[in-house]
């Protein structure tokens, strides 16, 4: 295939998700705004509210 093609894809159903991970060393789940912590994260605070937020979490640890 050359860069000048196009790829010819099907796409069947809704559009693809948009998804966000947060990846943050020393962070719990509670310091940021829209988990009811006291640091101000307007951004991730909009973004939580348009979409889904995860509630229950675990880590295995290294």
């Amino acid at each position: 295939m050359s860069p000048n093609e196009k790829l010819n894809v099907a796409v069947v159903g809704a559009e693809r998700p948009n998804v966000v991970v947060l990846l943050a060393d020393d962070l719990g789940f509670q310091d940021i705004g829209c988990y009811g912590g006291p640091v101000k994260t307007p951004a991730l605070d909009g973004l939580a509210a348009k979409g889904v937020r995860f509630t229950d979490f675990y880590s295995g640890c290294a």
